[in-house]
């Protein structure tokens, strides 16, 4: 019946093209079509991968995000994004808790770094046992390798903003930020394999530090 009438035929064309995506043009023409937008077939054909961090388009995973309470920061690349997204999704049904806290803080400062792996746990420290708090008061420490006022300054607010939102509401905490105070880069010497003078991990490259604490936050 559609096909009897030619203007039908190309009305209904439109809207073949928007389920489909496939071009609605013939013969010569169909060897060099145009761009065409994806179409809703082809989409939710594939719409499971929209929803695997791994595999989902870039421009999904800030909205993907969305889902567990979560926002990504701007100077990630995708690689980094997909591997905060991976491991922060599980920490969702534990929210509130003193692991997911400090689990989530570690996943903002290394995303590429399964917290789960032995050693992970050492990169944010969550202190809420000393006899000398008040009640309900905690501490966040952890330790960072910048130096300019405005990365830490950026590190801060991060901090901040996740554990405010992630915390208890009747707790008040603070946040304490270690940074190298100084840096010395001299590359050891070796002499028949043996190391003689310069910097060694471990031995002679903590000199001290400096701690940015911040007042009690309700």
């Amino acid at each position: 019946m559609f096909q009897d009438d030619l203007f039908l035929g190309r009305f209904l064309l439109a809207f073949e093209r928007v389920l489909t995506g496939v071009s609605d043009l013939a013969g010569a023409e169909l060897a060099n079509p145009p761009a065409v937008a994806a179409g809703l077939e082809e989409i939710l054909d594939k719409i499971h991968t929209y929803f695997d961090p791994a595999v989902a388009p870039a421009d999904f995973l800030p909205w993907l995000a969305t889902w567990v309470a979560a926002s990504l920061r701007e100077d990630w690349d995708e690689m980094t994004r997909q591997s905060f997204l991976a491991n922060v999704v599980p920490l969702y049904q534990r929210r509130g808790t003193r692991t997911a806290l400090q689990q989530l803080l570690q996943i903002y400062l290394e995303p590429t770094i399964d917290p789960s792996t032995p050693g992970a746990d050492q990169i944010v420290q969550i202190i809420d046992d000393d006899p000398n708090f008040p009640p309900r008061y905690f501490q966040v420490r952890f330790t960072v390798s910048e130096r300019d006022p405005q990365l830490l300054a950026r590190r801060a607010s991060i901090a901040i903003a996740i554990i405010d939102r992630e915390k208890p509401a009747h707790t008040f905490y603070g946040l304490n930020i270690s940074f190298p105070s100084l840096q010395i880069a001299d590359p050891p010497t070796y002499v028949n394999n043996q190391p003689t003078n310069g910097v060694f991990v471990g031995q002679n490259t903590v000199l001290g530090g400096n701690v940015v604490t911040t007042a009690a936050i309700a």
